[in-house]
């Protein structure tokens, strides 16, 4: 199993795999060695959920704007 999968040219997601569970979070990369992870989930089929993509998409969107607050 690959440990990370690309969906856009800035979103991708990290996976792990733990007995029959399957995890997955999506994140996308700052600047240097800094990471923003927008969510996770744990999978249920094969499929990645378009709207989890949409939603990982939208967290860059609003990031990217300056509409996140900077913790």
């Amino acid at each position: 199993m690959e440990w990370v999968k690309k969906f856009t040219d800035h979103v991708f997601e990290v996976r792990s795999k733990r007995a029959s569970n399957i995890q997955r979070a999506f994140y996308f990369h700052v600047v240097n060695n800094r990471y923003i992870i927008t969510h996770g989930l744990t999978k249920k089929t094969q499929k990645t959920p378009a709207e989890d993509i949409k939603h990982a998409k939208q967290i860059l969107d609003a990031y990217l704007k300056g509409e996140l607050l900077n913790e």
